[in-house]
């Protein structure tokens, strides 16, 4: 993300552990923007932590596909941006973040 005070990043879960995407599978996911009405996305990024009930001892994450990516103007409609990924993207549990550029 851009800001008028320089790049920027915005997670999902707005630091709070509660608010993680816990599951497996397909999933969809929210970032809410405070700030300027005017940004431009530049990258998305993933990470993963370990969840203390993991079923597994060794749990893997991977990240193989984005289909669609949208801001909301502000009239509130869906205005898609110009982005869509496949491929294999592994994740380090509690690992540093992993990018997707545009």
């Amino acid at each position: 993300m851009i800001t008028s005070s320089g790049p920027r990043w915005f997670d999902s879960h707005r630091d709070r552990d509660q608010f993680r995407i816990v599951r497996t599978g397909c999933f969809r996911g929210a970032v809410p923007v405070s700030g300027s009405r005017t940004i431009r996305v530049d990258a998305i990024r993933f990470r993963a932590w370990k969840q203390p009930d993991a079923k597994t001892s060794q749990p893997r994450v991977r990240v193989t596909r984005v289909n669609r990516l949208f801001t909301l103007g502000d009239d509130f409609a869906i205005k898609p941006l110009p982005f869509e990924w496949k491929g294999s993207l592994p994740l380090t549990l509690d690992g540093r973040p992993s990018e997707l550029p545009f």
